[in-house]
């Protein structure tokens, strides 16, 4: 599948095992498939070997994919770089939860929200899904406000120690 969704500055592309693959061992392949430049400082906070390897696991599964992951391409100023990822995971027949993360010198000019808009049309698309959650730290204001400019608002604590949950209904 070649799911591209795009925004006003983004090009969000469906991740598939291929491409986590590529990103976990061959970044100049994934960045000619993206078509995009990909930063030093790949990957963005939260983002690492091992989550990618789950990743791959959750895109592979027989009975049908249970992961939404995607890659943000900035296009501005006729440059495409690798931004930062986000996507989304079947919790439940009824549910998705929400990730994302910025590369640190992308952080603060509204990409996060841009993205996580598309993400939760996106995920509303599934006639079935009614909520989605996403968990956070408190730590992580930039975060916290992304989720409350989305539409998303605090539940409780999340699944992670020393995290929150917020959530968004159809």
């Amino acid at each position: 599948m070649n799911l591209r969704i795009l925004t006003a500055r983004l090009e969000l592309a469906l991740g598939t095992p291929d491409l986590f693959r590529r990103d976990l061992e061959d970044r100049a392949s994934l960045a000619a498939i993206l078509g995009a430049r990909v930063p030093e400082t790949w990957p963005p906070p939260m983002m690492d070997d091992a989550t990618l390897r789950q990743f791959i696991s959750l895109a592979s599964d027989p009975d049908g994919p249970v992961l939404a992951g995607f890659y943000w391409v900035l296009v501005e100023d006729g440059e495409r770089v690798l931004v930062g990822n986000g996507g989304l995971t079947r919790e439940a027949p009824d549910r998705f939860a929400l990730g994302y993360s910025v590369l640190e010198e992308y952080q603060g000019r509204g990409l996060a929200t841009e993205a996580v808009a598309a993400l939760v049309a996106f995920g509303f698309e599934d006639p079935d899904v009614e909520r989605i959650v996403a968990y956070t730290y408190p730590s992580f204001a930039a975060s916290r406000r992304v989720l409350a400019k989305s539409g998303f608002i605090p539940i409780g604590a999340g699944g992670a120690p020393g995290t929150i949950a917020f959530e968004r209904r159809r």
